[in-house]
């Protein structure tokens, strides 16, 4: 499998939070589509936009104590296309499931509620703004951990790489401020912030 493309944004207002498309096992493109609320991925088949699955993004939370929440808020996978990591925000955790046999491979705790996330190009660490306090953790993929996090403005939200994958670029939604770290010290060169 080969990763396609991977595409942020939403499909509708609680439809999904993000989508990724990977190649499936035949050759055919497949599109990952969270559904948050409910706390789904659905899988569907390109172009002809056919719904052929979906899976439970909670199979470890018993659905009896599920409180309404967001529960897929963000997801990507690494360019082989066999993992899809998924930012499962008020379950304050990120989980990892095959895309194979869609089933929970892994969790990393995130303490609070895990947001926008960004993939480096190695597929080696994941970059996790933590919405609600303040922070970004970074997760060691292979070592399903955190081994590193960096200070930020209120309300981290949208996390991005440069191409080269050397700085993570972290804006805060209710800070109005944009970090510039370093994604290999985690040391922030620079902020800067809005009025």
């Amino acid at each position: 499998m080969g990763c396609v493309r991977v595409v942020s944004g939403g499909v509708g207002i609680w439809l999904a939070a993000g989508a990724a498309a990977i190649g499936g096992p035949d050759g055919q493109e497949l599109l990952y589509v969270g559904n948050n609320r409910g706390g789904t991925i659905s899988v569907i088949e390109v172009p002809a936009f056919k719904v052929v699955g979906e899976f439970d993004a909670l199979p470890d939370i018993a659905r009896s104590r599920r409180a309404p929440g967001s529960y897929v808020d963000d997801f990507v996978a690494p360019s082989s296309g066999e993992v899809l990591y998924v930012s499962r925000g008020d379950a304050r955790d990120i989980a990892a499931f095959s895309t194979d046999r869609e089933r929970l491979l892994w969790r990393v705790p995130t303490q609070g509620v895990a947001d926008h996330f960004a993939l480096s190009p190695d597929g080696r660490r994941l970059f996790v703004s933590v919405e609600n306090e303040g922070r970004a953790l970074v997760i060691d993929t292979a070592k399903r951990e955190v081994v590193g996090q960096f200070e930020n403005g209120p309300g981290p939200h949208g996390m991005r790489l440069s191409p080269d994958g050397s700085r993570v670029y972290n804006g805060c939604i209710t800070g109005n401020q944009l970090t510039v770290a370093d994604a290999m010290t985690f040391q922030i060169p620079r902020t800067m912030a809005w009025p």
